[in-house]
């Protein structure tokens, strides 16, 4: 037999408590779901558009909890790494094309935290690389199911829902991603030196084409112990 997997509007289930799965995914959903309205104006562009949250049975025989699902639409593409790779990040050819990816990824990331969110899973599988019939690439971001405000009224509601922190760890993230498209990955064993020098070839290039990217004034400073002699 069967199950039905159709979509229904959503509406509230009752949960099994505060500290159940079930109550895990509706906040992870409604978190998700926040985000994609805080970000309307890119949804198409760097997100993919939300069509709606719905509330769907399982094909899981036995499993008669009603589940949350979030419509949206199809992106297609390869990760960043995928990309980056191709365009030459983990080669010392000079190749410099694979930067003004990562140089969009860390331009986005900055834009989410300006427009009042942080706390973003940003890894490998959460960023597709999207090229166009002309040759050109475009991010797509996804997963904002532990997104989180980054703008409070005052200083004191800041500090009690640790936006510093998740702030701090956004960055974290991103520069391990970065380390990973310089060739931090299985299979690329030539030691540690070669992935710093890219990286800073990276900031350099950054800092020489695009001055002045609003994340390169703010957190161009954090950047300069990536010098490689």
């Amino acid at each position: 037999m069967q199950h039905s997997t159709s979509p229904n509007p959503f509406m509230w289930a009752k949960t099994a408590g505060p500290n159940s799965y079930r109550d895990t995914e509706e906040l992870l959903a409604w978190a998700e779901v926040w985000a994609y309205q805080k970000l309307t104006h890119l949804q198409g562009t760097k997100i993919p558009r939300l069509h709606g949250a719905f509330q769907v049975k399982s094909p899981v025989i036995g499993d008669s909890q009603p589940h949350l699902a979030l419509l949206m639409s199809y992106v297609g593409g390869v990760t960043i790494l995928e990309r980056c790779v191709e365009l030459g990040s983990v080669s010392d050819n000079g190749d410099t094309r694979w930067c003004s990816l990562v140089r969009d990824l860390f331009k986005q990331v900055h834009e989410f935290h300006q427009l009042g969110l942080c706390n973003l899973d940003i890894c490998e599988a959460n960023v597709k690389a999207v090229t166009s019939p002309d040759g050109s690439d475009s991010l797509v971001f996804f997963d904002f199911a532990t997104a989180r405000p980054s703008m409070f009224a005052n200083e004191l509601e800041k500090e009690q829902h640790e936006v510093h922190r998740a702030l701090v760890n956004d960055l974290a993230h991103l520069r391990g991603l970065l380390l990973t498209i310089c060739g931090d990955v299985p299979g690329w064993d030539d030691g540690p030196r070669p992935l710093f020098k890219r990286r800073w070839e990276f900031l350099q290039w950054a800092r020489k084409e695009h001055a002045g990217d609003a994340w390169l004034k703010e957190w161009g400073s954090e950047f300069d112990c990536w010098k490689v002699d």
